[in-house]
């Protein structure tokens, strides 16, 4: 049994969102996890969450301390959300936790994502890791990470996206994201420019407001391109270009870098933060990966932030008169259409499918999506899974062509296991 088949049996499916921090915190606190016995960096955002946690740990890890970290969704297994060292957690002890939950709770029903927190929590507490980096599943304020408070928070980015859950503007969505500041504690905003109702409920209840463009700041060097500074008040580090591709990572690498100045665990050398920047990978983050000639491109962009974040890396990388094919699937609580206008200029052909998830947009959606936005109908390519999309997509390319993959965490895992059996 996997720690999936388990959850599914006693929990239910991950699409079912149940948001809420009483249920967590009464089972945290019957499992003696309240206050946290490790410290806790917790990171919100629209986009860069993940990346910003990899940054974090790898810096942690490199500076000597054990770490936890827990993140979502996961691509391939349910163990790549629970690692403590940089190594996923083995399915015996991830079931052991949950059962062990299970009986603690008492007849208290737990969602997918509240077992798999505090299954994460009381792994972290066994390991007895020095530092555990939680990345919020969904907004913040009442998501199950917020359930155990935070000794560092870290706000990445705001966007439309969940508006379902979180609200229809920037402003309500910006104020579930800042719930997880804490008072007396810092916040760090990865951001110059992030809505002022972050600010407002941080000075309310007495956060140490770190912000990106004020308390810290950051540059590329323009003319190397290989390298960029970090600075405060006190501290200026020339630092290499993270392992992770696109400009954004900087300022998520700068972000991870300002929340461990405000730790305990600072100072950390210049080199020790080298070293770490450069060993992050991050599978589905502008991942390349050569196969039978072909280069396939692989991104969870799912939301027009990071859609834009993907094309600003293709037009500073894509050669001219260069092939692009994507594969393509969506969610149908996202914004498909501004996505698809997004990424149509740089697109010769479109290799769609559905998504194996109840929330999928249905593949007669889909290409009624793509025609409305003005994409030709001979080079729409219709599939009924996301594995014969990549299949199809293969064939139809020659030598030298990019394949690119987006759209959707559930797109990239199943592009990853097609990859992995070709």
């Amino acid at each position: 049994m996997t720690p999936d088949d388990w959850l599914r049996e006693h929990a239910g499916v991950p699409e079912k969102i149940d948001l809420g921090l009483k249920r967590c915190k009464k089972v945290l606190a019957l499992l003696d996890l309240l206050p946290a016995p490790f410290t806790v960096i917790t990171v919100a955002g629209t986009n860069g969450k993940g990346s910003t946690v990899a940054f974090l740990d790898a810096i942690l890890s490199e500076a000597g301390l054990l770490t936890g970290r827990y993140s979502s969704p996961h691509l391939l297994r349910f163990n790549e959300r629970i690692l403590v060292a940089q190594q996923e957690t083995s399915s015996e002890k991830i079931i052991s936790a949950f059962e062990m939950i299970q009986k603690a709770s008492a007849g208290i029903t737990l969602s997918y994502f509240e077992y798999a927190t505090i299954a994460a929590l009381l792994l972290f507490a066994n390991e007895q890791v020095d530092v555990a980096l939680l990345e919020v599943g969904l907004g913040g304020r009442l998501d199950a990470c917020n359930s155990i408070d935070s000794d560092i928070a870290v706000i990445t980015s705001i966007a439309l996206d969940h508006q379902d859950w979180l609200g229809d503007d920037i402003e309500k969505i910006a104020f579930e994201k800042a719930g997880i500041a804490r008072a007396r504690k810092p916040l760090i905003l990865a951001n110059e420019n992030l809505p002022s109702v972050i600010n407002h409920y941080a000075q309310s209840i007495g956060s140490q407001l770190i912000q990106c463009g004020y308390q810290y700041e950051f540059a590329i060097n323009t003319t190397a391109g290989s390298s960029w500074t970090w600075q405060d008040n006190e501290n200026e580090l020339e630092l290499c270009s993270p392992g992770l591709q696109g400009d954004i990572q900087i300022q998520n690498a700068a972000a991870a870098i300002a929340a461990l100045r405000s730790s305990d665990y600072w100072p950390i050398q210049v080199e020790t933060i080298n070293r770490a920047l450069q060993s992050v990978k991050l599978a589905g983050r502008l991942q390349n990966i050569q196969t039978k000639g072909r280069q396939w491109l692989l991104d969870v962009a799912h939301n027009p932030a990071s859609m834009q974040v993907l094309c600003n890396y293709l037009i500073k990388n894509l050669p001219a008169n260069k092939k692009v094919s994507v594969v393509f699937g969506m969610l149908s609580d996202k914004d498909v259409t501004n996505c698809i206008n997004l990424l149509s200029p740089y697109i010769e052909n479109w290799h769609i499918s559905p998504l194996d998830s109840p929330r999928s947009l249905s593949l007669p959606d889909l290409q009624t999506a793509l025609i409305e936005c003005g994409i030709n109908v001979s080079k729409i390519h219709a599939n009924a899974s996301l594995e014969k999309a990549c299949l199809q997509a293969q064939k139809k390319s020659q030598v030298g062509d990019l394949i690119l993959v987006c759209g959707s965490f559930y797109a990239i895992g199943d592009a990853l296991s097609y990859l992995e059996s070709v």
